[in-house]
């Protein structure tokens, strides 16, 4: 399963029932955070605790962390460490 797959199984089921357009918990959070931790990629973004009133299905403020070291930064080029909305499909 992909990611996209992932988010949108989560947040269709039986917890948000296709309808997380408040706020996410910690507990999505830390869903989220374990879905991009399986792109090498999405290793430098980290959903941003401070923001979860702000963050819904689809619509999700993150720390950007990237790592000078990694091979893959380019991929954030402009972006060094900061904040950004990762956004995807709309899931309902």
């Amino acid at each position: 399963m992909n990611q996209q797959e992932e988010l949108e199984r989560h947040f269709t089921g039986s917890k948000w029932k296709g309808n997380c357009n408040n706020k996410i918990d910690e507990e999505t959070a830390d869903f989220i955070d374990a879905v991009l931790v399986s792109s090498y990629i999405s290793k430098m973004l980290k959903v941003n605790r401070k923001k979860l009133a702000d963050s819904f299905e689809a619509w999700i403020h993150v720390i950007i962390s990237p790592d000078d070291r990694d091979e893959y930064v380019q991929e954030f080029y402009g972006f060094p460490s900061g904040f950004g909305v990762l956004t995807w499909e709309n899931s309902d």
